[in-house]
């Protein structure tokens, strides 16, 4: 072949791999001459790569890997810095390690301002989606706690409660009103028990200051922060450490209040009976108790009702929390639409009073649909004249039937004229 021919012939790339055993150094003289036989270049161009190649090779691949190296030494250096930071951070948050006599673990039982849902002192969290009625909710918690009302069927203690209006005050008065009105109640009924602030930053000193010094001055037991994202202050709500930072600095500015945080769900499943928690799960796992808020499209009343049903759990299966308590799944809430005095309409949350009941009051309900004896109602559901008794009396005390004497000297057992009209509703 002639110096011409051999300065533009070219060649098929069908071993163009041996390049990589050129780059690894691995190779042989007869694979370099090979080399050059597999390059689409012309002989010359391939004679001054594979020499450059092999000059590399010889210095040792200095250059530009070593300007990689620096950055990369520099870079593992930075995020050893922040894991140690991190590491300490952590560290300073923690309080514990003291040891435990068996009188103080006697004496660490939890006590509630309503059983099983709000404590009496610590963290509790109300989750539920947008717009399935969080703030009716913890707004008909607060004002039977302030009238001494039952809430969900549970009895409340007296409590004076501190809102703080994270997304602002306005349209929250008709809220209140229409409260009121579906419950005959006045202002002058809830203003002793009741107090607000508009907005916080529960990272800002000042803000922190400000809620610590209406909880003094007016003895508040309960702070409802609506929500933890308007609230915390927070940009991250995935940061470990600076949510537990956040929840301690509330805890220790007021260690004898109950911390009761409204907060959303993850998009993923918040249309689910299973939300989870927004953010990080050092929230969760500070929480005392978790009321988890969902639709709740499987529930079918006995008393044949119809409304957009809306469960209320803190059992596992739904992601929901009872630290001190048994845990429970509670049905039959839906909101109702309150006219006011200006003609407006708002809502309020509302439980079917059919969902306060015992167990065995549900029972009797679903079969006494008549005046019956004792005898008869044990015929009827199939249950022996002892459990029969038993379940009979558990509907006397729920209101659901009444007991009166019949012409023959026996007990007659009698739907309750509430519950008559909604059998007749129902019918």
């Amino acid at each position: 072949m002639s110096a011409d021919t051999e300065s533009t012939a070219t060649v098929p790339k069908s071993q163009a791999s041996l390049v990589s055993a050129v780059l690894a150094e691995d190779w042989t003289p007869a694979m370099k001459a090979q080399m050059i036989g597999a390059s689409s270049l012309p002989v010359d161009e391939m004679k001054s790569v594979m020499q450059g190649v092999l000059d590399r090779a010889a210095t040792g691949n200095t250059g530009a890997t070593e300007d990689m190296e620096e950055q990369v030494e520099a870079t593992l250096f930075t995020m050893k810095v922040k894991a140690e930071a991190e590491r300490r951070l952590g560290a300073e948050l923690f309080t514990g390690s003291a040891e435990l006599s068996w009188d103080d673990l006697d004496s660490a039982h939890r006590e509630f301002i309503i059983p099983g849902l709000l404590t009496s002192g610590g963290v509790c969290v109300i989750c539920a989606r947008s717009n399935l009625g969080k703030t009716y909710t913890y707004l008909d918690m607060a004002c039977r706690m302030a009238c001494g009302m039952p809430w969900l069927g549970k009895p409340t203690r007296q409590a004076k409660t501190l809102i703080v209006l994270g997304e602002g005050k306005a349209g929250f008065m008709s809220r209140l009103q229409a409260w009121m009105t579906a419950h005959g109640k006045t202002p002058g009924d809830l203003r002793p028990w009741l107090f607000f602030i508009d907005r916080a930053n529960l990272n800002n000193d000042e803000s922190l200051s400000r809620i610590r010094e209406v909880v003094e001055r007016e003895g508040i037991e309960v702070v409802i922060y609506d929500t933890w994202a308007a609230t915390s202050g927070i940009q991250k709500e995935d940061d470990a450490v600076l949510t537990g930072m956040t929840i301690n600095r509330v805890k220790d500015a007021l260690p004898e209040a109950t911390h009761l945080f409204i907060h959303h769900p993850r998009k993923a499943e918040q249309d689910t009976d299973a939300p989870v928690m927004r953010g990080s799960g050092a929230f969760e796992g500070a929480a005392d108790v978790v009321m988890m808020m969902y639709r709740d499209r499987k529930f079918i009343p006995a008393s044949g009702e119809s409304f957009e049903f809306i469960a209320l759990s803190t059992e596992q299966d739904h992601n929901g929390k009872a630290r001190d308590g048994a845990t429970e799944t509670i049905r039959g809430l839906y909101l109702d639409e309150i006219e006011l005095a200006d003609g407006s309409i708002n809502r309020v949350m509302r439980l079917l009073d059919s969902e306060t009941i015992s167990k065995e009051a549900r029972e009797v309900r679903r079969v006494l649909t008549r005046p019956m004896s004792h005898a008869e109602y044990a015929e009827a559901s199939g249950k022996s004249r002892s459990t029969a008794h038993r379940y009979l009396q558990a509907a006397v005390a729920d209101g659901v039937v009444t007991k009166a004497q019949g012409p023959l000297g026996m007990d007659i057992y009698t739907p309750t004229q509430a519950w008559s009209e909604l059998l007749g509703r129902a019918a």
